[in-house]
């Protein structure tokens, strides 16, 4: 406020409009170049990459396909995957406080808030996979992290790909697989 009334009556008191244009269009031009420069400095370090989540943004578009579907989130790694959902999806907020009272009764501080509490939304079931569970379950789409799921799991466990939603950065975010339980479940185990 001070450095404007200052340039305000720097400005007032000069008579040559010249001089006035001079100086007005130097401060526009140093204000400029000092924006040029500080977003650099602020965002030279933020990637789309780092939002590693965005992936979840696209992830209804997906699931449109899959409604007979159970649909199993992996949140080992990524706890708050199914609020971003939640959210997403326009799902209810009061149902959803119901699923995670324990959390909500907890005090804010304590060391006893269970982090990876398993939830369900509708067809949607958030929490840790489970093999033994997985294996066996017909009509069952498994979702996670590039991390959830490798090549050698995916064969040992007779998954079927079915699609991969990239972030957008166009980094791997999210593997989806379908089950193959009656391959799996008929094999004799090994």
């Amino acid at each position: 406020m001070i450095t404007s009334v200052g340039a305000f009556v720097i400005l007032d008191s000069l008579t040559n409009k010249g001089w006035r244009f001079l100086i007005l269009t130097a401060v526009i031009v140093q204000s400029l170049f000092s924006l040029y420069i500080s977003y650099f400095i602020l965002f030279k370090y933020e990637r789309a990459r780092d939002y590693a989540n965005s992936s979840v943004i696209f992830i209804n578009d997906y699931l449109k396909n899959y409604k007979g579907y159970k649909i199993l989130v992996d949140s080992a790694r990524n706890p708050g995957m199914g609020l971003r959902i939640a959210y997403l999806t326009s799902y209810d907020p009061l149902d959803l406080q119901k699923k995670l009272r324990t959390q909500l009764k907890t005090p804010y501080y304590s060391g006893d808030v269970s982090l990876y509490e398993d939830y369900s939304m509708e067809a949607i079931e958030f929490k840790c996979l489970d093999w033994g569970e997985v294996d066996c379950t017909p009509k069952l789409l498994v979702i996670g992290d590039i991390m959830s799921v490798s090549q050698s799991q995916a064969k040992d466990h007779n998954l079927n790909f079915e699609f991969e939603i990239r972030d957008i950065s166009g980094y791997d975010g999210l593997v989806a697989y379908t089950t193959n339980p009656l391959r799996r479940c008929q094999d004799p185990k090994p």
